[in-house]
């Protein structure tokens, strides 16, 4: 797995479509998310390890990981609250993407996707346990 937050500017249908053949090139499932709602690390991470274990244990509420890891990103049930809470935005200047696979995997997309886009990696900002809470609140609702 790897998480990273970048800035740039946002095209989110090209950014949607390139990515998922890119993810589909390099074997790894990818969740982009707006990096103003999603902006520390472990935050992602929680949405990502929650994801997984969701499917895990068979109380995944989609199909897809990667709507999954919105989903808990965005403390929603349902996928359009996610997507307008977290998904990303047309014109943002930050995407946190969450990349689940083998390390060199993700790796090459992330190198991929910083030369498609012109995006720079950035920090992120100090933890938010408020953000990590919405996040476990979800298996809560479910």
């Amino acid at each position: 797995m790897f998480v990273a937050r970048y800035e740039g500017t946002v095209d989110k249908d090209k950014m949607l479509k390139v990515c998922g053949g890119e993810a589909k090139k390099h074997n790894v499932i990818v969740a982009l998310m707006d990096g103003d709602f999603v902006r520390c690390e472990e935050h992602a991470k929680s949405a990502v390890y929650h994801a997984l274990r969701s499917f895990a244990n068979g109380t995944n509420i989609s199909s897809s990981l990667s709507i999954e890891i919105l989903l808990y990103a965005s403390g929603k049930r349902q996928i359009s609250d996610a997507l307008a809470v977290a998904g990303l935005k047309d014109g943002g200047q930050r995407v946190t993407v969450a990349c689940v696979g083998r390390m060199k995997d993700c790796v090459a997309f992330a190198k991929s996707f910083i030369k498609k886009f012109g995006m720079r990696k950035i920090n992120f900002e100090a933890i938010d346990s408020s953000a990590i809470e919405s996040t476990a609140m979800l298996d809560i609702m479910k």
